[in-house]
């Protein structure tokens, strides 16, 4: 990342100012997709009353650069500016050297006059030109925005070596380039520990269904107030009415307890038509569990070693034992594995919201059956517009948001990038995407066979 070729590195910045946590991450893929098509550094600028890096960290790069002392400080965790920036290596990030040659790639706001005219020049300078050389000889690219164009790369014909070099794909590029730069802290993980999630949505026996449901930004100031009353209403209703065909779809199945399949189960659990209908509901695949383990291990970089941090590291071990087991019940060298595939798989709900009430609401009307995962009593807020709970806020949003894409299919608000692009980053080979998306709470028809197609997805609200 760092070439030593050069006799000092070039850098692509990504200037993040504004938006909820979704829309800033989508808009810096955009940007370290630019890193790895040109050869450059990739820094991240993080302003707010938090920290990124204390909830979100890469095993491979240090991205961090503190803004400019003459815009901001950094606030240390908990939100509260102390005058000091973070510890980065300062000879080497983007303007610690005031002479470099600065190629500004800022885009105008969505209510500027300009915007639209702005979103088509970028959207054809990523389809058509060669992004290799975009910013030219200058040392350092400073992008900011709320646009993702990532995707046009892949259909751009003079990136293609490029692109194949990279081993990206249509089918892995939101995952490779997120999971790569932003793995979820123990901290962001701990407030779902306490939940009980974890053994369900890394058991491969499981099926899980995310629903995300997007009430507004309004949602964090009624949950600051510690409003739980709906008044018997429950927003997203058409989420529910989604997830629960697909779960009928599911529980039709053999394996999961079919009426209709259970001799057939029983006789050709082996045969061609099981391997079918696996191939309509895939088993919860390797690689993100194992990438949980790994998030576990990160942590602070000021050297505090507490009491928290050895319950974490313990807590991590635990998890690495359920993990072991994971892999070989998957393998076949697990001596349980046969007991747990004579039994039915379970299909699952995991609901997101910005909304404590819908949550509420949600729990105590589906959550008798056993088979909803929510975790209520979150410090749920918008990390722009009221970040009222400052680094906690930001620890739960990034958490959640990592769980999500454990999920193996996904009902998510289209306006929300936050839901989609969490369920993109739990994309993998064996688990590709399959998620519907809610337009306005406009109920649909939800097919097991008929997810959205990826082309999709990639383009709602701002795209990838």
């Amino acid at each position: 990342m760092r070439p030593d070729a050069l006799p000092s590195p070039r850098y692509s910045v990504m200037l993040s100012d504004n938006r909820g946590l979704g829309d800033r991450l989508r808009s810096s893929l955009t940007v370290f997709a630019h890193v790895l098509l040109s050869n450059r550094t990739y820094e991240l600028v993080w302003y707010g009353k938090h920290q990124l890096w204390y909830s979100f960290q890469s095993p491979w790069i240090d991205w961090r650069a503190p803004p400019h002392l003459r815009i901001a400080r950094f606030p240390r965790e908990g939100g509260r500016p102390n005058g000091t920036v973070l510890p980065v290596v300062t000879e080497n990030h983007h303007w610690a050297n005031p002479n470099r040659s600065v190629f500004d790639s800022f885009c105008t706001r969505a209510i500027d006059p300009g915007f639209s005219q702005y979103q088509q020049n970028m959207t054809k300078r990523f389809e058509t030109t060669d992004m290799t050389k975009y910013g030219g000889g200058r040392d350092v690219v400073l992008w900011t925005g709320n646009q993702g164009y990532a995707r046009h790369v892949l259909s751009n014909p003079l990136l293609q070596e490029r692109v194949k070099e990279l081993g990206l794909s249509a089918g892995n590029l939101a995952s490779c380039l997120f999971n790569f730069l932003y793995v979820p802290t123990p901290r962001a993980l701990a407030p779902f520990r306490q939940k009980g999630m974890y053994d369900i949505l890394l058991d491969p026996h499981n099926y899980i269904i995310g629903i995300q449901i997007r009430v507004g930004d309004h949602a964090f100031l009624d949950n600051r107030k510690g409003v739980k009353a709906l008044n018997g209403s429950l927003p997203g209703q058409a989420h529910f009415a989604c997830a629960q065909q697909l779960r009928e779809q599911l529980e039709s199945l053999p394996e999961f307890g079919g009426v209709s399949g259970q001799a057939e189960h029983s006789r050709a659990s082996g045969g061609k038509t099981m391997r079918r209908r696996q191939a309509a509901a895939p088993v919860q695949p390797l690689g993100r569990g194992t990438l949980l383990l790994s998030a576990s291990g990160g942590g602070e970089l000021d050297g505090d070693v507490g009491e928290e941090d050895v319950t974490e590291e313990a807590e991590t071990a635990a998890a690495g034992e359920a993990e072991g087991k994971r892999v070989k019940a998957e393998i076949g060298q697990d001596p349980a594995a046969g007991a747990a595939a004579a039994r039915p798989r379970r299909v699952y709900w995991f609901l997101l919201s910005d909304s404590e009430a819908a949550r509420h609401e949600a729990l105590s009307r589906y959550g008798s059956s056993g088979r909803l995962l929510v975790a209520e009593g979150l410090a749920l807020d918008h990390i722009n517009k009221q970040p009222g709970y400052g680094q906690e806020s930001l620890h739960v949003g990034a958490g959640e948001m990592w769980l999500f894409g454990l999920a193996s299919a996904h009902v998510v608000a289209v306006g929300s990038t936050y839901g989609w692009l969490g369920a993109l980053a739990g994309v993998t080979e064996a688990k590709p995407m399959r998620m519907w998306g809610i337009t306005s709470n406009q109920p649909r028809p939800c097919r097991l066979d008929q997810p959205d197609p990826a082309e999709a997805v990639e383009s709602w609200s701002g795209g990838l």
